[in-house]
C-alpha cells in the first residue's frame, strides 16, 4: 500500500481556525489592558494636577493664580490658554496628557473648576475615563470619586468645588 504522507484539507482548516481564536483572545486582552492603562495614567494625571494646585496654594495662598475658569476642555478651551501662573507650564501638559489619554468623550474630557464664591479656595477636578466609561472627580476636600454622570459634585456645574461624588471612592 502507498499511503501519502502531510495533512488533509480538514486537519489544516482546524489548525487556522484554533490559531485565528487564540489570536482573537489575545488581541482582546491587549486591548482591554490598554484601556485601563490609559484609565490609570488619567487618574495619575489628576493626581499630578492637584498637587499642582496646592502647590499653588502653598505659594500665594489661593488656587486662582494658577486656574481662574469653570470649564470642559477641550470643548470650551484648549490646555495652552486655561493657565497662568508658577506652574502654568506644568499644568497644561498635565492637562493634555489628561485629553490626550481620554480619547474624545462626546464633548468634554476634563474640567477643572476653582471656586472663589460660597467654598473658597477649593477645587475640583472631573475626568472622563473611557476604558471604565465614568467620570473621574478630586476635590481640595481630599476626596476622590468616580460617577457615571458629570457635574453633580457638590452643586453641579457652577459650584462643583471642593467636593466630589460621595459613592464608589477609589
Amino acid at each position: 500500500h502507498m499511503y501519502k504522507k502531510g495533512f488533509t484539507l480538514l486537519e489544516l482548516l482546524i489548525v487556522v481556525s484554533i490559531i485565528g481564536i487564540l489570536a482573537a483572545l489575545i488581541l482582546a486582552s491587549i486591548n482591554n489592558s490598554r484601556g485601563r492603562a490609559r484609565d490609570t495614567a488619567i487618574k495619575q494625571s489628576v493626581l499630578e494636577m492637584k498637587k499642582l494646585l496646592e502647590l499653588e496654594f502653598l505659594n500665594s495662598g489661593t488656587y486662582t493664580n494658577l486656574f481662574t475658569a469653570v470649564t470642559w476642555l477641550p470643548f470650551y478651551g484648549t490646555c495652552s490658554t486655561q493657565f497662568s501662573g508658577n506652574y502654568a507650564t506644568n499644568a497644561r501638559s498635565i492637562c493634555n496628557d489628561i485629553i490626550r489619554n481620554s480619547e474624545a468623550n462626546s464633548w468634554a474630557d476634563v474640567r477643572l473648576n476653582i471656586n472663589s464664591g460660597p467654598v473658597a479656595n477649593s477645587y475640583s477636578i472631573e475626568a472622563w475615563l473611557p476604558n471604565k466609561q465614568v467620570y473621574l472627580c478630586a476635590g481640595s476636600n481630599g476626596q476622590t470619586s468616580e460617577s457615571t454622570t458629570a457635574s453633580q459634585a457638590q452643586g453641579g456645574f457652577t459650584n462643583m468645588a471642593p467636593g466630589c461624588h460621595t459613592q464608589n471612592p477609589w
